[in-house]
C-alpha cells in the first residue's frame, strides 16, 4: 500500500490523504457504512475496518492494481472541480493534480466537512 491514498465517497467526492496520520485524524467509523471506494497511489483497490475508538484504519486488499479505473474515477473528480483532463492523462498528473485539489494537507480549516459529517452521522441514525 503507497500513499497518497485517494478516498471516493458514494458521490464520487474524492478525499486525498498524503499518510496514515492524515486518514487516521479525519476518518471516523461511521464512515464505513457509506460507500466508498480507497485506493492507493498504484490503483489497488484499499479495504477501510473499524480500528476502535471511532477511528478508522485503511487496509491493503492483496487485490491487483486497477490504475486505468483510479485515472477514470480522478480524472471525474478533477473536472467535478472545474479542471479539464484528456482521457490520456497519465496517472503520475492526476494524483499530482488531485493532491493539489483535495489534499488533506492542503485543506485549511472549513465548516463544510464537520457539517457533512454531522449530517451522514445523523442519517445513520436515523436509518438504524
Amino acid at each position: 500500500m503507497r500513499y497518497p491514498i485517494f478516498v471516493f465517497d458514494e458521490h464520487g467526492d474524492l478525499t486525498v490523504f498524503e499518510s496514515r496520520a492524515h486518514h487516521w485524524n479525519n476518518l471516523e467509523a461511521y464512515d464505513i457504512a457509506n460507500p466508498h471506494t480507497v485506493f492507493d497511489s498504484d490503483g489497488r483497490v484499499l479495504t477501510m475496518a473499524d480500528a476502535g475508538n471511532d477511528r478508522v484504519e485503511i487496509l491493503d486488499s492483496d487485490a491487483e492494481p486497477e490504475p486505468d479505473r483510479l485515472r477514470q474515477m480522478l480524472i471525474r473528480a478533477l473536472e467535478r472541480a472545474g479542471q479539464q483532463w484528456d482521457g490520456n492523462a497519465t496517472l503520475d498528473n492526476l494524483r499530482a493534480a488531485a493532491q493539489a485539489v483535495y489534499g488533506s494537507e492542503k485543506r485549511g480549516v472549513s465548516i463544510i466537512e464537520p457539517i457533512a459529517r454531522l449530517l451522514r452521522l445523523l442519517r445513520l441514525k436515523r436509518g438504524s
